[in-house]
């Protein structure tokens, strides 16, 4: 039986051969880190860590939650509360407000101004190749491709290059995007 369990945990990790989303661990994670007061947050981390919850949550998704994910496409994990609620975040600029929302099941990112009932919203949509624009009608107005190296192109709607970046370009504005 033990041989039959390690053969089955071992055809798991070699078939699946993705690293996966780790859903369980982000929530175990996400649970503890949510604690407002910094002594709640240490002591519940204390018991996730000592008690072997992230080596449990981590091991479940390896092995079972992850390969689930590869073959399907949906990691079970992802309650379909969570995957289905929109999420919405405010960027400011000066006097400028944007209001971004995300709605998980589209894949598409809504741009609208919260301050200018005349700016035109744009839709960012991601597809199996890269990022399309649209404007609120749906009509195409930019389209970014990874290219085979590592950076993006960016096409106009008549599929013309507007702009490259190189792969060294492209980490370099993502590290800066993740240090500020």
């Amino acid at each position: 039986m033990k041989r039959a369990i390690a053969g089955m945990l071992a055809a798991g990790l070699l078939v699946s051969g993705c690293t996966g989303s780790f859903q369980l661990t982000r929530k175990v994670y996400q649970f503890h880190r949510s604690q407002t007061d910094k002594w709640m947050d240490e002591i519940l981390f204390l018991v996730v860590a000592l008690l072997p919850v992230y080596s449990l949550a981590s091991f479940a998704d390896a092995v079972v939650f992850n390969s689930i994910e590869f073959w399907t496409g949906n990691n079970p994990v992802s309650s379909a509360a969570t995957s289905s609620q929109e999420r919405r975040r405010t960027v400011r600029a000066g006097n400028q407000e944007l209001v971004m929302s995300y709605a998980p099941g589209t894949d598409q990112i809504l741009l609208a101004s919260a301050t200018d009932a005349k700016a035109p919203t744009l839709v960012l949509e991601r597809g199996p190749d890269g990022v399309s624009a649209k404007d609120a009608h749906g009509q195409l107005l930019f389209r970014s491709i990874t290219t085979p190296d590592g950076g993006i192109a960016v096409y106009d709607p008549q599929a013309r290059l507007v702009k490259s970046y190189s792969a060294d370009d492209v980490r370099r504005i993502a590290s800066r995007e993740l240090t500020q």
